[in-house]
C-alpha cells in the first residue's frame, strides 16, 4: 500500500509501441473493450520510476493512471482510472459503516461485504475495487481467496487486501478529487483475471 511519499525520476512519455504492449497487457487481465477506451481517452501517458525500487507509474497531465508493481507488467488500475472507466474489473460493495476501516488501510473482510451480491467467479488475488453502500469507489486491491475456497470454507476471515485507497500516498499525486457515483453498465462484463498480489 502507498504509505510512504512517492519520489519518482526519469520521467519519459511513452511511444505507441510501448502503448500497445501496455494495451496487450492489460487485455490479459482486464475487459478489453473498457482498456481500449481508457487508452483511447489518454493520448499522452507519461511513465515515471520510483526512486529505489522496480515500481513504474503510467500518469497524464493530471493523475496516476496505472501502477506497474514490479516492473514487469504487474498493473494496477489507480481509483483515478477506475472512476472513469468502472468496468476495467468487478467490484465489491461493502456494508454501510465499513468504510471507515477501508480508508484506514485494514483488510475487508467477508463480514463487512454486502451480502447476496453476485462476485461471480474469482481467484486469489485477481483485482477488484471497493464501492462503499453509497455507490463511492474508496479502494482497488486483490482478492484473499478464490470462489471455490469461499463456497468451501464460507465467508470467513478477509475478503480483500487494499492496495491503493482514497488518500493514500498514490492519491496524492493526483487531483484529490474524489470519484462520484456511477451505475455499472450491464452491457459490459469484465474479464476475469488473476494478478499475483502485489505488495506494496
Amino acid at each position: 500500500m502507498f504509505k510512504k511519499a512517492i519520489k519518482t525520476t526519469n520521467r519519459t512519455q511513452i511511444s505507441g509501441k510501448d502503448k500497445k504492449t501496455i494495451k496487450k497487457d492489460l487485455e490479459r487481465f482486464f475487459n478489453p473493450d473498457a482498456v481500449k477506451d481508457f487508452l483511447d481517452s489518454n493520448e499522452v501517458i507519461y511513465c515515471d520510476k520510483v526512486s529505489g525500487g522496480k515500481q513504474l507509474i503510467f500518469s497524464n497531465e493530471v493523475n496516476p493512471l496505472l501502477v506497474d508493481a514490479t516492473g514487469k507488467g504487474d498493473y494496477l488500475p489507480s481509483l483515478y482510472t477506475l472512476c472513469l472507466h468502472p468496468n476495467l474489473c468487478n467490484f465489491v460493495e461493502i456494508n454501510p459503516g465499513v468504510e471507515s476501516f477501508v480508508l484506514k488501510g485494514a483488510n475487508l473482510m467477508w463480514a463487512g461485504v454486502k451480502p447476496d451480491q453476485d462476485l461471480g467467479q474469482f481467484e486469489a488475488d485477481d483485482v477488484r475495487y471497493v464501492k462503499s453502500s453509497e455507490g463511492k469507489i474508496i479502494a482497488v486491491g486483490a482478492m484473499a481467496c478464490s470462489s471455490k475456497e469461499l463456497a468451501k470454507n464460507g465467508a470467513q476471515g478477509p475478503a480483500l487486501i487494499p492496495l491503493h485507497i482514497i488518500g493514500d500516498k498514490l492519491w496524492e499525486l493526483g487531483n484529490q478529487i474524489e470519484p462520484e457515483p456511477y451505475k455499472k453498465s450491464e452491457k459490459e462484463e469484465p474479464k476475469q483475471q488473476q494478478l499475483s498480489l502485489i505488495h506494496i
